[in-house]
């Protein structure tokens, strides 16, 4: 037993209170509560508590993947280090993380992940990664999937500490038999994963109508809603309190105490607007776009050590030309980003010669949408590869 084990069966009754307190969540029903031997658990990701609720609901410490960008933060290493979580990189084939899943299962633990590899930020199931069906089977174990009904509304990735209270629904379901995981192929098990964790928040709150209490319901939505379906703006919507507007043709619109959204005549809900958006940058990618942004944190990371800057920063179609407090200049070529993901709820994080690049978005500041640069980036850099 390690010394995670340990705190595990003393926090876990605490954990269960504190989630019941805070987002009123209820056991729907939970299949791997009594099962003995290790297993995979899968889920959606909804909300950044959703590892610590699928441990909590567990009958023994489940050992969860997180990327390796949560290990530059010093709580989280140390958190994670007790609770022996195990890192992974993004951005490459990670064959240390596999051998200690490996290793972990042997030892007779229980592992968890996520199959999409990041935080829905509208409230929808996101592609998962493929190589996940490659890895059921390589470790040959049972596969349990967790839902949480609920948390998406809870917890929007967009709304920083804005959070409401509703309700919240774990259920926790057997998919996949260590029999099926070994008879079945590969395209079955990433068929059956597909299928299990395929969600969409609002197709649930239409049903359950579910009131989230809380304050400022449409605040920092424009880290993620990017364009305008009234005028086809982009990058014009600005947030307060419960409201948000177009800053180009004046239209408003709100979130309502049941996460819905009012004063739009085309779509009632995050799901809908950003399958409407994300489409129409395609074109915004082949005429070009520039973006000045000034004053943003820029954080590095090579070999463990970290250098935080201010910058002004033009994101173009070609890349980020950056200019730092003493005057030098740093220019990324978009065709030499090894990969780019949003991380958290406003930063985004590039890989450049092996060096992490981290630019902080403020909406206070001005600065764009944390999403739309994301989507222009990867779009930008998928053009890039196929003209190559």
């Amino acid at each position: 037993m390690t010394t995670g084990d340990f705190l595990f069966s003393f926090l876990k009754a605490p954990f269960k209170w504190f989630f019941k307190f805070t987002l009123n969540v209820e056991e729907k029903i939970n299949e791997a509560k009594n099962y003995k031997g290790p297993f995979l658990m899968i889920g959606a990701h909804p909300a950044e508590e959703d590892s610590l609720m699928s441990i909590a609901y567990s009958k023994k410490l489940i050992r969860f993947l997180a990327a390796d960008a949560n290990w530059d933060v010093g709580w989280k290493s140390v958190a994670f280090k007790i609770f022996n979580v195990i890192p992974f990189a993004r951005k490459r084939l990670d064959i240390k993380a596999i051998r200690k899943l490996k290793r972990t299962i042997e030892d007779g633990y229980s592992i968890g992940l996520f199959p999409e590899g990041a935080r829905t930020w509208d409230g929808q199931t996101l592609p998962i990664i493929p190589s996940i069906a490659k890895l059921v089977k390589l470790l040959n174990i049972p596969v349990f999937n967790i839902s949480f009904n609920g948390l998406h509304l809870s917890r929007p990735r967009w709304a920083e500490r804005n959070g409401r209270r509703g309700k919240v629904e774990v259920s926790i379901k057997q998919v996949l038999s260590k029999e099926k995981v070994k008879t079945v192929s590969k395209q079955e098990v990433l068929e059956t994963i597909e299928k299990s964790i395929d969600y969409n928040e609002f197709d649930w709150q239409r049903k359950a109508m579910v009131e989230f209490k809380g304050k400022n319901y449409a605040e920092y939505v424009e880290r993620f809603l990017y364009r305008c379906p009234d005028c086809l703006a982009l990058n014009s919507l600005h947030s307060k309190g419960d409201d948000f507007s177009c800053e180009e043709c004046g239209a408003k619109y709100s979130i309502n105490k049941y996460g819905f959204i009012e004063g739009c005549k085309k779509f009632d809900n995050t799901v809908d607007w950003n399958a409407w958006q994300k489409p129409t940058l395609d074109e915004v990618i082949k005429k070009g776009f520039s973006f000045e942004q000034k004053d943003m944190q820029l954080e590095r990371v090579y070999e463990n050590e970290l250098k935080v800057d201010r910058i002004d920063m033009v994101f173009d179609t070609e890349g980020l030309d950056i200019s730092f407090p003493d005057g030098s200049k740093e220019y990324i070529p978009i065709r030499k980003a090894e990969s780019c993901n949003a991380i958290y709820g406003d930063r985004i994080e590039i890989y450049v010669d092996g060096i992490k690049h981290r630019f902080l978005f403020e909406p206070l500041k001005n600065h764009m949408s944390v999403k739309l640069f994301e989507e222009l980036l990867k779009g930008r850099y998928e053009i890039k590869k196929i003209d190559a």
